[in-house]
C-alpha cells in the first residue's frame, strides 16, 4: 500500500488505543495486516521515473496534511497528537525500512525483506529477495485500478475514526 494509506490507518489506530506504547506496537503490526490485502504500490524500479518519484514524495506529505487538518479541526489534545502520530509513523515505518534496505543494499537486514515480502498478497519470489513486484498483476491497468480501490476503505474508515 502507499504510505498515506498506512499513515492514516495507523493514526486512527493510535487514536483508538489512546496509549503511546500500544500505538507504536499496533501501528507497526497493522502495516503487515494491511499488506495482506491486494493493493498497489509504487514499485522500486519505477522510482527512476520523475512522475513516480514526485508521487512518492507527495504521498506522505498529503497524508500528513490531511492528518494535521483533521487534528486541527477536531482540536486534538497533546496526548491525542502524540498517539495518532506514533500510530501513523510506525504503521508506515516498514515500507521506509524496506526502502532503505533496498537503496543502500543493507544485506544484514535481508531477514526483514523476506518477512515483509512474505506477508504481501503477491507471490513472494523467495528465490530472489531483491526482486520487486513490478511485474506482478498490480502493475497492469486493471491491477492498478483495483489495487488503489482496495485501499480506499482503509482510508475512509480511518478518517471517520480520526474525526470522532
Amino acid at each position: 500500500m502507499v504510505i498515506s494509506s498506512h499513515f492514516i490507518a495507523g493514526a486512527a489506530l493510535g487514536k483508538a488505543t489512546g496509549n503511546p506504547i500500544l500505538a507504536v506496537v499496533f501501528g507497526f503490526v497493522l502495516h503487515f495486516v494491511m499488506d495482506l490485502v491486494p493493493h498497489w504500490n509504487y514499485g522500486y524500479k519505477h522510482l527512476k521515473k520523475v512522475k513516480t518519484l514526485l508521487l512518492v514524495l507527495m504521498d506522505p506529505l498529503l497524508a500528513f496534511a490531511l492528518y494535521l487538518t483533521i487534528g486541527l479541526i477536531r482540536g486534538y489534545s497533546a496526548s491525542t497528537w502524540l498517539v495518532t502520530f506514533l500510530g501513523g509513523f510506525f504503521c508506515a515505518l516498514p515500507d521506509l525500512i524496506e526502502f532503505f534496505i533496498r537503496v543502500f543494499n543493507i544485506k544484514p537486514l535481508i531477514f526483514f525483506l523476506k518477512f515483509h515480502r512474505a506477508v504481501h498478497w503477491f507471490d513472494p519470489h523467495p528465490e530472489n529477495i531483491w526482486a520487486t513486484a513490478e511485474d506482478e498483476i498490480q502493475f497492469t491497468k486493471k491491477g492498478t485500478f483495483f489495487g488503489i480501490l482496495y485501499q480506499i476503505p482503509f482510508v475512509i474508515i480511518a478518517i471517520y475514526f480520526l474525526l470522532h
